[in-house]
């Protein structure tokens, strides 16, 4: 009776909040297109988009030309979309297409150069979708305000979670990163990152974490994409955030390391980066980092953890398209 009340109220069958799933397993996902007010022409940005935080939620898209009227833009709309990405209606000023599931407003904060790439960063003002009706949207809205929080999350306004649930309506890849200074190490996991073209790499932690003191400390990292069939055990590591470095002894670790730096890597990895830290600069709860990548390799052929939120994989549910999740 319990989950029939919950899927009536909520519309969503899935209890996790996350849900993990083998990366190259789904099919028929989202494409992600980015419109200006004052221009319309839409440029994909579904592959070089970064997610990178929730609180506020911000993203960066990198440009290969600074020029362009996209990256002079003060503020974005990022579409969500299913099939067409056709330009052929306006939301907010912004053409979009009438085939979109999600859309994002975002305004622009701070820009980089990242080795030839102009990257971009913004945060989220608005966020709509109609990944659930309009009766379950209003529904979720109201249980979000009064859900009990635990200690020590973040508590995300009513519309700034529904940035966060678009956000994760794309597979967003789930790593775990290496650090340590010879005689102890930490192994702790991060969806918020990405590559920047060939050379470099972003990626943010939360301000004050031990996370965050001990990559500033160390400088380098090694960042794996491990085995998706490891989902448990990653989610379990979700703790070392908040604590101190420990024995190699204490990880599940892969019998080889590094190449370069010789940089313990998990028992799970698949693809793996060396990455020197050279800049950062904070922003809401987040320490955002930019990286050189030293070193790329692909250690094995399995498939990579990823994971959505719930309210995504009912939509593919409602929309037929069968995925097999990694429930926890």
């Amino acid at each position: 009776m319990k989950d029939q009340l919950r899927k009536f109220l909520t519309g969503i069958d899935i209890k996790q909040e996350y849900v993990c799933l083998a990366l190259e397993d789904i099919t028929d996902t989202f494409s992600v297109f980015l419109t200006t007010r004052h221009d319309d022409q839409s440029l994909d940005v579904t592959a070089s988009h970064r997610f990178l935080g929730y609180s506020p939620l911000l993203m960066a898209v990198p440009f290969a030309n600074e020029d362009t009227p996209a990256a002079r833009a003060t503020d974005i709309c990022l579409s969500f979309t299913a099939n067409d990405s056709t330009v052929d209606c306006k939301w907010r000023e912004f053409p979009s297409s009438q085939a979109s599931v999600a859309r994002l407003h975002l305004k622009r904060i701070v820009e980089r150069r990242v080795g030839e790439t102009f990257l971009v960063f913004y945060e989220g003002t608005l966020g709509w979708h109609r990944l659930l009706g309009a009766f379950h949207r209003m529904t979720n809205r109201w249980l979000q305000q009064i859900k009990r929080k635990p200690a020590g999350n973040v508590s995300l306004g009513s519309n700034l979670y529904e940035q966060v649930r678009i956000a994760y309506s794309l597979p967003r890849i789930i790593s775990l990163v290496s650090v340590g200074d010879g005689a102890r190490m930490n192994l702790f996991p991060t969806d918020l990152h990405g590559p920047v073209g060939d050379g470099h790499y972003v990626s943010s932690l939360r301000v004050g974490g031990r996370a965050c003191e001990q990559v500033e400390h160390c400088r380098r990292i090694a960042i794996s994409e491990v085995n998706a069939t490891a989902y448990k055990a990653v989610y379990r590591l979700g703790k070392n955030h908040m604590k101190p470095m420990d024995y190699a002894s204490a990880f599940e670790l892969h019998t080889t390391a590094s190449a370069t730096w010789a940089i313990a890597l998990p028992a799970a990895v698949v693809h793996y980066r060396e990455l020197e830290w050279y800049d950062c600069f904070d922003w809401g709860i987040h320490r955002l980092y930019c990286y050189r990548t030293v070193y790329s390799r692909r250690v094995s052929d399995f498939k990579r953890l990823a994971h959505v939120h719930n309210c995504y994989a009912q939509w593919r549910n409602d929309a037929g398209l069968r995925t097999e999740y990694l429930l926890r």
